[in-house]
């Protein structure tokens, strides 16, 4: 019966590890198609930031707000402005950013940037098990440029995910997405290497009772 548990167990952990490869990889594929329809909208409103008319204009004139589904629609770009923030646009990801790109972090989330120590297989990306003193259970090398580091959940303490998550976002990563497969959740980061070529992506998920990093680099 022992042995019959052990074999599942090492056919679960390799599916799950090409399952997360995968879905590394494929997070290099172009973004979905952006989708078009034509609605009704209704004009009319009135924005006011701290008392002042919001009256955001372009060359063309005055660009007016308008109700589409009961919400109020209006120029996020100026609407940054009206609020002292900077608006970026990333079109690689097509995401909107309002203020900083990253987050500013207590001193208690992340250490001086000294003790942080990288993968020695991707340069890139911080080292987890040396970051909190974690032991590595595994490494698995994946296909191409890729890998999966794993760790014991019984290992870690509350809130090392959390900080992990702030760590990459402070170094330059950034929210790619999260899907859910066969009931687990997977968190994908991406950064952008500073010679502007290379992109490495981050996978991070908890399967059963191992939290594993999957990295993938083109």
């Amino acid at each position: 019966m022992k042995k019959i548990i052990k074999a599942k167990n090492f056919i679960l952990g390799f599916v799950s590890c090409a399952l997360i490869v995968a879905l590394a990889m494929s997070v290099f594929a172009a973004l979905p198609p952006t989708t078009k329809k034509n609605v009704d909208v209704y004009y009319g409103y009135n924005v006011y930031v701290d008392g002042v008319k919001f009256e955001p204009t372009d060359k063309n004139g005055v660009i007016e707000p308008f109700n589409y589904g009961g919400w109020i629609y209006a120029p996020f770009e100026h609407i940054a402005k009206a609020l002292g923030k900077e608006a970026y646009w990333d079109s690689e990801t097509r995401s909107l950013y309002l203020g900083k790109r990253t987050p500013e972090l207590p001193d208690s989330a992340v250490k001086p940037e000294s003790s942080v120590k990288m993968y020695d297989e991707f340069p890139y990306v911080p080292d987890f098990g040396l970051y909190f003193g974690i032991k590595l259970v595994r490494y698995r090398a994946g296909e191409g440029n890729s890998g999966m580091y794993i760790y014991d959940v019984m290992d870690m303490e509350s809130g090392m995910i959390t900080k992990y998550s702030a760590l990459l976002m402070n170094l330059g990563f950034v929210y790619f997405d999260s899907q859910v497969r066969n009931g687990m959740t997977f968190i994908t980061y991406r950064y952008v290497a500073p010679d502007g070529k290379t992109v490495v992506l981050v996978v991070t998920g908890i399967i059963g009772d191992q939290w594993t990093i999957t990295i993938a680099s083109d």
